[in-house]
């Protein structure tokens, strides 16, 4: 190798690295960090160190224990 070859090299490898510093490197940090975030939804809490439960909402209630089982005819067309 001759002292032309070399600094190609060096050249190309800087072009290299400022491409994926610029460009490369922070869309993976995006898609990294976006998907931290919908997990830690689908976990139903923060994942930062140790876990913490999200709040519940105000407007939400408990579930419902007990679900009638029959039909009051609601709903119906009256061809049925």
């Amino acid at each position: 190798m001759d002292a032309k070859n070399i600094e190609k090299l060096v050249m190309k490898a800087k072009d290299d690295i400022i491409m994926e510093v610029h460009y490369r490197l922070p869309r993976k940090v995006g898609v990294v960090a976006v998907n931290h975030f919908k997990q830690n939804f689908r976990d139903g809490g923060w994942l930062d160190g140790d876990f913490r439960r999200l709040q519940m909402r105000k407007k939400e209630k408990p579930k419902v224990l007990w679900k009638p089982q029959f039909s009051l005819g609601f709903g119906k067309s009256k061809s049925d």
